[in-house]
C-alpha cells in the first residue's frame, strides 16, 4: 500500500510538473502579462465631446450638437478614414510600449482659417508587475507644417491626458477649431473614447 501510494505521488508530481513545463510563467508574470492582453489591441472610437459650445466644422451653417456628429459630416485632412486606437503588446515591466491614436484636431492656416485633421498621436504606456498602467505623452503635439496652399498651417493637441474608463480607453487634449458661423478659431478641449474591438484575450 505504501509503495502505491508513493508512485501516484510520483505520477502526480510529473504531471504537474509536464504541465508547468507546458504553460511557464511568462517574463512579465502572470498578473501584468495577462493585463497586457486584455489590454492591448484595437480600439474604435465610440464618442466624442467638445467642452464648448457647438461648432460649424464643415461649413454648412449648422452647429451640431454633436460634435461626434458634427466631425464624421466634414472631411478631415490626412489619409486616415476612421478615428482608431492601436495599443501593441509590451513583453517587459516598465518599458515604454507604443500607443497610436487616431484622432481628430484642428488645423488652421496662417490667417487662422481651415478645417481639421484625422491623423495619428503616439505616445507610450508602462506596465508594472501588479498590471497597473502609466502613460507617456510627452512630445505627442503634432507639429506645424508648410503645404503647398498656405504658407504655414498651425495645429496642436496638447496637454493630454490618457487613461482607462472602464472599459474604455480615453483621450483628452486641447486643441483649435474654426468655426464657420464665427469665422473665429476656437480654442477647447476635445475627449474621445474608444471601446476594444480586438485584443489577444478576443481572438
Amino acid at each position: 500500500m505504501r509503495k502505491r501510494a508513493i508512485i501516484i505521488s510520483a505520477l502526480i508530481f510529473a504531471v504537474i510538473s509536464c504541465t508547468k513545463d507546458r504553460n511557464p510563467q511568462p517574463p512579465m508574470g502572470w498578473t501584468a502579462q495577462n493585463a497586457v492582453d486584455k489590454f492591448c489591441g484595437v480600439y474604435a472610437l465610440e464618442s466624442a465631446e467638445w467642452n464648448g459650445a457647438p461648432l460649424d466644422l464643415d461649413g454648412d451653417g449648422i452647429a451640431n450638437p454633436s460634435f461626434l456628429e458634427e466631425l464624421l459630416s466634414g472631411t478631415p485632412m490626412g489619409f486616415q478614414t476612421s478615428s482608431h486606437v492601436i495599443i501593441y503588446p509590451a513583453f517587459k515591466l516598465n518599458t515604454p510600449t507604443q500607443i497610436n491614436a487616431y484622432l481628430y484636431y484642428g488645423d488652421l492656416n496662417e490667417k487662422n482659417l481651415g478645417g481639421y485633421s484625422l491623423d495619428v498621436i503616439q505616445f507610450y504606456y508602462n506596465v508594472n508587475v501588479e498590471g497597473n498602467f502609466s502613460f507617456i505623452l510627452s512630445g505627442t503635439t503634432p507639429d506645424s507644417h508648410n503645404d503647398a496652399t498656405y504658407d504655414a498651417t498651425y495645429c496642436r493637441f496638447d496637454n493630454i491626458s490618457a487613461g482607462l474608463e472602464g472599459d474604455l480607453f480615453v483621450i483628452s487634449g486641447d486643441t483649435d477649431y474654426f468655426d464657420f458661423i464665427s469665422l473665429t478659431a476656437v480654442s477647447g478641449r476635445e475627449t474621445f473614447r474608444y471601446r476594444c474591438i480586438s485584443t489577444k484575450q478576443k481572438q
